[in-house]
């Protein structure tokens, strides 16, 4: 069925029981949203420079335009200071600045007040579900347990933890729910990330594409006796068409916040395929699609039947989501207008905060040039290579932290890589200005 709208929110099912769930849902469901506590005015002006270059379809393209800053800064300041090694630190050192700030404040904006909150009604014969979601072992900003409470707290009450190519974090969930004796369901799953994404809930080992190419991948997994529904399809260089006759059971129409083609979702409808809408969760506080499940669905089990019947149905706050490909300048918009709708005060309120800063900081700038100076730090090329000393020490813990094949334990939790960031970051500077300082 093609997506449907009650008000705020919408739905799309592609079942008779999937349609009556998902326009109870999108009539009965609220939303609460509330602001960023008053005292974050000055991280908003970098939210907003992160939505903003964060519009790009994927965060290569982000990436790819912090190295092109790095690297012009890189080449000014090396032809300012007549040191090429001084250039090249800086623009590792930008680079480092502009991609970490990204992630401390993502991983800031899962934790900190504020954001969206689902109300579902007392008795409501279903429960919403995110059945995508990523913790510290696959580039998530929280630990399998504090994801299950994150996913509680925001009115969720089914999750299934499937991070990428492992099983690893499923006891850790489960175990955190049974001590704490907390009202949700956590589905065991994986995300196989192969050429196609593919979620897998309950299986009983991991299927990885090392040993799997993705039709094998499907297979195995349909073996084990698991239930495998193709993530975001819009990103999969194979056609749905294809994947479904290869034996995928359902389709994930809504992730993060963008909605699937036409055809994918038309493939759903024609062949009673289930649909989800998830959030690919790994950072944020702000999530605008969920699954609807009936209240029956408390087990794993029962929730891979509710799928296998098409008993589920895809919501999602329709002033969220991307329709169609992807177009720079109508995606700026959009993005520009939401922070506009949700945030302008606050905004306003932290330029406010950094103008005032730099004009009380502006006077002091000679007497901290003295200052520097006068430390007793390296000088010319060590300095250089002590700024990039540190700069490859923060990368590689932050490579680590999201390189789950290496981990044990979680070992080095990523707020460890934050800490190094933010301690490392300002001393790299102040290095590279003694690297040939300019006459």
């Amino acid at each position: 069925m093609s997506p449907s709208q009650a008000g705020l929110l919408g739905w799309s099912a592609s079942t008779r029981a999937g349609a009556a769930l998902g326009a109870l849902a999108a009539r009965e469901v609220r939303v609460a949203i509330s602001s960023p506590a008053w005292w974050t005015a000055p991280l908003e002006p970098l939210r907003w420079f992160d939505d903003i270059v964060g519009t790009a379809p994927h965060i290569f393209y982000t990436v790819g335009l912090f190295a092109a800053v790095g690297g012009l800064t890189g080449l000014w300041w090396g032809r300012r200071s007549r040191s090429r090694l001084g250039g090249v630190t800086l623009a590792v050192i930008v680079m480092m600045l502009l991609v970490g700030q990204i992630f401390a404040l993502r991983a800031l904006d899962t934790v900190l007040p504020g954001g969206l909150r689902w109300v579902v009604p007392r008795g409501a014969p279903y429960v919403l579900a995110d059945l995508h979601s990523h913790s510290q072992a696959s580039g998530g900003a929280l630990m399998p347990a504090q994801l299950v409470q994150w996913h509680y707290d925001h009115g969720y009450r089914v999750v299934a933890l499937s991070d990428s190519n492992g099983l690893r974090g499923v006891p850790l969930a489960v175990r955190y729910v049974q001590h704490h004796r907390l009202p949700m369901l956590v589905v065991p799953a994986e995300e196989y990330r192969g050429t196609t994404h593919l979620l897998m809930f309950n299986l009983r080992r991991a299927v990885t594409p090392a040993r799997y190419n993705v039709r094998a991948a499907i297979a195995e997994a349909r073996r084990q006796g698991a239930f495998v529904v193709v993530a975001h399809p819009w990103t999969s260089r194979l056609a749905p068409t294809r994947l479904y006759a290869w034996g995928a059971e359902g389709f994930e129409v809504v992730d993060g916040n963008v909605l699937a083609s036409r055809g994918t979702r038309a493939l759903c409808t024609r062949e009673a395929l289930p649909e989800t809408a998830d959030l690919d969760f790994r950072t944020g506080n702000f999530p605008v699609a969920a699954t609807v499940l009936p209240t029956w669905a408390d087990t794993p089990q029962l929730v891979q039947r509710a799928l296998a019947q098409g008993c589920c149905a895809a919501l999602f706050v329709t002033d969220e989501i991307d329709r169609g490909d992807f177009h720079l300048v109508p995606e700026l918009r959009h993005t520009l207008h939401n922070l506009r709708r949700r945030t302008l005060p606050l905004f306003l309120a932290g330029l406010a905060f950094w103008g005032l800063l730099g004009a009380i900081m502006w006077p002091l700038l000679p007497a901290l040039r003295i200052f520097l100076r006068s430390v007793r730090l390296p000088h010319g090329e060590s300095a250089a290579a002590l700024a990039l000393g540190l700069a490859a020490m923060v990368a590689g813990t932050a490579v680590e932290c999201m390189w789950w094949q290496f981990r044990q334990g979680w070992y080095p939790r990523s707020e460890w890589a934050l800490y190094l960031w933010a301690v490392c970051s300002p001393l790299c500077l102040v290095l590279v200005t003694r690297v040939s300082p300019p006459e």
